[in-house]
C-alpha cells in the first residue's frame, strides 16, 4: 500500500528585470502551519523548500537594489510549486 503524501515542495528562481540570476534571502511564512523560514538563493538565483505542509504561504523577496517583492503560493499537493520572481 502506498502512502499518501500531505507535503509539497515550492521551487523558486530570482532574476533581476534584464533575466541575471539575483541572490538573495527569500522567506516563507504561513501562519496556520505556523511555518517561518528564510533561504539564501543560489548563484543560479534558485532555491527550494521541501516538505512543506499542504496550505498558504507568503512569500517575501528583497533583493538588494531592487523593490520588496511578496506573493502569496498555495502548496496543495506533491508536486513541486514552480515559479519565478524577477
Amino acid at each position: 500500500m502506498l502512502a499518501q503524501s500531505n507535503t509539497g515542495e515550492l521551487r523558486l528562481t530570482v532574476t533581476d528585470p534584464s533575466g541575471l540570476a539575483v541572490k538573495t534571502g527569500v522567506e516563507l511564512v504561513s501562519e496556520a502551519n505556523q511555518y517561518h523560514y528564510t533561504l539564501i538563493t543560489d548563484e543560479r538565483g534558485y532555491v527550494d523548500f521541501e516538505r512543506l505542509p499542504y496550505g498558504i504561504y507568503q512569500v517575501w523577496i528583497e533583493p538588494p537594489g531592487f523593490a520588496k517583492v511578496s506573493q502569496p503560493v498555495e502548496i496543495r499537493s506533491a508536486h513541486p510549486w514552480i515559479g519565478r520572481f524577477g
